[in-house]
């Protein structure tokens, strides 16, 4: 409900957001507390790799114009690859590996 990935010293929200929003709140190495904002459509990603224990990662870009039929296959899987490599740049992903 309220921008918590934006709360600091010079701000404190006074009323939720009129639009949700979506986080991924993790530790780095470091053990420092990271926000990442992401999409819907990220969150579908990451819900859909949380939900299984192993999955290949080509099998998960095969899965995924099944979950988004309106985008086009190509685009998805090159969006999802682009986020994965991001999100393991950022250590929100511990392992990539195809």
């Amino acid at each position: 409900q309220y921008p918590v990935d934006e709360i600091g010293i010079e701000f404190k929200p006074e009323r939720p957001l009129s639009q949700p929003r979506f986080l991924v709140v993790f530790r780095d190495a470091e053990g420092k507390v990271r926000f990442v904002r992401i999409n819907a459509m990220t969150y579908l990603l990451l819900t859909e790799l949380q939900s299984r224990n192993y999955i290949r990662l080509q099998d998960f870009f095969d899965l995924l114009p099944e979950l988004l039929p309106q985008w086009p296959a190509e685009q998805i899987q090159e969006g999802a690859e682009q986020t994965l490599q991001q999100f393991a740049s950022q250590q929100l992903l511990l392992r990539v590996k195809s």
